[in-house]
Parts: C-alpha cells; structure tokens; sequence
C-alpha cells in the first residue's frame, strides 16, 4: 500500500524491466491496501478536518 514502492514498479513497467503482470500485481496489491485503509471514522475525521 505504498505509493512510492508502486511508482517504483511502474517506472521499470515503463522502461521494460518489469512484466505487465508483475505492474497489475502491484497495482492490484496496491488498491487494496488503499481499499483496507479506509474506515468510517477516517472518513469523518477528515470531513471534519482532524
């Protein structure tokens, strides 16, 4: 769930040093950590700017 480490495989997506199933991998691992992360109160909290 870590934006840098995703950026990280997409760059070597991008100059071929990574597979297009090793980049959805990480995309896919990536979404749902966001996904997981996500809570009720997180919400609220930032709604109400805390």
């Amino acid at each position: 769930g870590h934006e840098k480490s995703l950026n990280a495989i997409k760059k070597r997506f991008i100059e071929g040093r990574a597979k297009k199933a090793q980049y959805a991998e990480a995309l896919r691992g990536y979404g749902d950590a966001v996904e997981e992360m996500k809570s009720h109160q997180r919400e609220e909290a930032k709604r109400l700017g805390i």
